[in-house]
């Protein structure tokens, strides 16, 4: 009875003082706060040749100065959006790599806008293509405005309730959707941003991209980074607005680190090993009603299919090369997108457990050291790729990467209606008599030897592009690490003849039509 008096004493002697005091803060409190942390990005100058290939809570910002007037992006060639978060005492914003990869490297070619308006000229940072992360630095102090978010460290829940705060279509700076975490640790398709995403109902769209999706608290679960889409019928493309994803923040946390603290640069490990699969599709057959049915696929195991010059674990997987990865540190893979998947967990210096099938035989676990991926690394991959595929490379004077470009059975050219179909066996013949009669000797000798000066690479098809800007051998091998699992390398170089020309080749790193060998360079 004396107990259950004092509790209500003290509950009496409580409530007229949170009376007295500061209310609880409200939803609408919490995510008014939460936008100084949000800003638009504004891209003004991009660069035609690729993209970029990556690496305290509170204000007294009155929130109704988010929508006070339009927000002004005229002369910007993009946007996007990010979010602002302290570390070391020093403030940064965080967005999708894809936002800012087209930007120029001159200075006020990217900007962002506080939720105030005012225009703060950033710089990159660093970033990582696979993630679709990138870090942007302030160029002059930012204004007490821009109040940093917080990363929560801990994990999302299944059902708890997100908001999703950007500016989609770069019109409606400060939109904020609600949802709830439908599923965790989501793996994409695509070439970058493929794993450790969260599901949510918190409807995006483009220009939401890089903005924060923050919990009920103010604080970020995630990057808003992708949306869905499904097939229609007609083959129209669905946009599934239930179905968006947020790159999950312990990775975010992550990768913030290491861009900070690694100039630039994610550290990954390295093995010095090419794990790769076959696809190959059969050819379609008639139907009785003269319809061709879909073609036929048989796809392989992954198999460590090469080991370069220097791998760490050159030694210890001596006589592997051929044999099937059934495990990697205990978890089964059935393809080279999970043996990727499990890899990108691995930090520099720890041990790696590979599991072999050998043919006939029973399952034999090797365990290696794994390295730290470097730019040399790089090189050395970007000099198998091009060995594999009968190119050589030169460096060009000043800065920049040509390759000898020759007629083969695996040379493919983009013809003008975007189709790519094997180099004539005069395409060098051709690039000569395009040559004008005022050329210097050496870019008549250039055009002879077949000597191409390389701008990009990655992916250039029917239904769109995505090249990064190569200038240097390691540039070229982490764009071949990005596109290995497709099974083809698009390069796309200046013409000798015609600096402005751009063309187009592909290498298939099968070497064989009707084959897609995806490659895993790790």
């Amino acid at each position: 009875m004396r107990t259950t008096l004092q509790l209500t004493l003290l509950a009496l002697i409580t409530l007229p003082r949170l009376a007295m005091g500061q209310s609880t803060p409200t939803q609408s409190d919490v995510l008014e706060q939460a936008l100084g942390g949000v800003v638009t990005v504004a891209i003004y100058q991009n660069d035609e040749n690729g993209s970029q290939l990556l690496g305290t809570r509170g204000s007294s910002e009155n929130p109704n100065a988010a929508y006070a007037r339009a927000l002004n992006l005229s002369g910007a060639r993009g946007s996007g959006s990010g979010f602002v978060v302290e570390q070391g005492g020093q403030k940064y914003v965080i967005t999708n790599a894809h936002v800012v990869e087209s930007a120029a490297d001159a200075a006020g070619s990217i900007a962002v806008f506080s939720i105030n308006q005012k225009k703060y000229p950033v710089r990159v940072v660093g970033g990582d293509a696979l993630y679709d992360f990138a870090v942007l630095a302030f160029t002059t102090p930012p204004g007490p405005e821009l109040s940093a978010l917080v990363l929560r460290p801990q994990p999302a829940r299944i059902g708890e309730r997100v908001y999703a705060i950007g500016n989609p279509q770069g019109e409606y700076p400060y939109t904020v959707t609600d949802g709830i975490v439908s599923a965790k640790n989501r793996a994409r398709g695509g070439l970058t941003g493929k794993y450790g995403f969260l599901q949510t109902t918190a409807t995006v769209i483009w220009g939401n991209s890089g903005g924060p999706l923050v919990d009920e608290r103010g604080q970020v679960l995630g990057i808003n980074s992708q949306i869905a889409f499904a097939d229609a019928p007609d083959g129209s493309q669905i946009w599934l607005s239930q179905i968006n994803f947020a790159l999950e923040t312990p990775i975010v946390q992550r990768l913030l680190t290491d861009v900070l603290t690694n100039d630039g640069l994610v550290r990954r490990a390295y093995l010095g090993l090419e794990i790769s699969q076959q696809t190959r599709t059969a050819p379609r057959d008639s139907r009785p009603d003269g319809r061709e049915e879909r073609p036929r696929s048989q796809t392989t195991d992954p198999v460590l299919s090469a080991i370069l010059p220097d791998s760490p674990a050159k030694a210890a997987l001596s006589g592997r090369v051929g044999q099937r990865i059934v495990a990697v540190n205990g978890e089964e893979v059935r393809s080279v997108e999970e043996v990727l998947g499990t890899l990108e967990t691995v930090r520099p210096g720890s041990t790696v457990t590979l599991t072999f099938q050998p043919e006939g035989g029973a399952n034999q676990d090797v365990a290696i050291r794994a390295g730290t991926l470097s730019p040399v690394q790089l090189e050395s991959i970007a000099r198998y790729v091009l060995a594999s595929t009968r190119l050589s490379f030169t460096d060009v004077p000043g800065g920049g990467l040509a390759v000898q470009m020759t007629p083969d059975e695996n040379t493919y050219e983009m013809t003008d209606d975007r189709k790519f179909k094997k180099i004539p066996a005069k395409f060098l013949e051709q690039k000569e008599g395009r040559a004008p009669a005022d050329a210097s000797a050496t870019t008549k000798s250039s055009a002879a030897a077949g000597n191409v000066r390389i701008v990009a690479a990655g992916l250039h098809s029917e239904r769109g592009s995505k090249l990064w800007r190569v200038n240097k051998l390691s540039y070229l091998g982490a764009v071949c690490r990005l596109m290995g699992l497709t099974g083809v390398v698009d390069l796309a170089f200046a013409d000798p003849t015609d600096a402005q020309n751009v063309r187009f080749a592909r290498k298939l790193l099968s070497g064989q039509e009707g084959v897609v060998k995806a490659c895993l360079w790790y």
